[in-house]
């Protein structure tokens, strides 16, 4: 890019770096000078330095838009190295998604397929484990019944000899039973014989023993079932209540 310098339109002298594009002196003392030359001049180089002027205002316009250009220019360039660049990494990041999806894919693939192989072998452990564990439960089973059924075996032997020996007992009891009932009527009978032999009035301490004994024995029978097992009557009043017994019913 080329640069044209700037030169004071009076003395010729550049212009400060930087300067305005309408300055067209370098300082005022030549803005003067020019101002005063135009006065006196003639209208030829009146004309002359219009034109002059003209021209240095035209060359400072486009100084400013060459200026104005390069600067575009250069922003462009710096813009298309930008884009040339973010291009490059957009690229490189396209490739890196590219295999990271492909990895990605491949590590998903072999999860699954992990997935799938531990999920057949814990079916399988699973058949087996509930293989096991209903043989298990079936022979823990069949033991308890086992066990359960000689404890019954055993209860129903202590039943079975428990029934036996009360049976044998309650037929010695009705043996016992009968043989008493039996003694027991032939005792009656034999006080009954006493009683009439002495009336009710023995001379021996010991048949009037047996007598109050089976006053007691007949009074108990006689009583009803709800005024049993009151004291007995003795002494006297056993045999006042012997005699009001015979008396009244008679001996049986």
């Amino acid at each position: 890019m080329s640069t044209t310098i700037r030169r004071c339109a009076h003395c010729s002298e550049p212009l400060p770096e930087g300067a305005d594009a309408r300055r067209r002196y370098c300082s005022d003392a030549c803005r003067m000078a020019a101002y005063r030359r135009r006065q006196t001049a003639s209208p030829e180089r009146t004309e002359a330095a219009r034109l002059r002027s003209r021209l240095d205002w035209v060359s400072a316009q486009l100084v400013e838009k060459e200026t104005a250009l390069a600067q575009s220019r250069g922003r462009v360039w710096d813009r298309d190295r930008e884009l040339a660049a973010l291009r490059v990494q957009l690229a490189d990041e396209r490739r890196r998604g590219a295999k990271a999806i492909v990895g990605q894919a491949n590590l998903t693939a072999g999860v699954r397929e992990r997935l799938a192989t531990a999920s057949r072998e814990l079916s399988a452990l699973r058949r087996n484990w509930s293989a096991t564990a209903e043989a298990r439960v079936a022979a823990a089973e069949v033991t308890g019944m086992r066990d359960q059924l000689a404890t019954v075996q055993d209860r129903y032997a202590q039943l079975a000899a428990k029934y036996q020996e009360l049976s044998e007992a309650a037929e010695l009891a009705v043996t016992e039973r009968q043989q008493l009932q039996s003694m027991v009527r032939q005792w009656d009978t034999l006080c009954k014989r006493l009683y009439k032999a002495t009336g009710g009035q023995p001379a021996a301490a010991v048949d009037r023993d047996i007598l109050a004994t089976w006053t007691r024995f007949r009074q108990a029978v006689a009583t009803p079932s709800g005024h049993r097992g009151r004291a007995p009557v003795t002494g006297p009043a056993a045999g006042l209540a012997t005699g009001q017994s015979a008396a009244a019913g008679g001996v049986r």
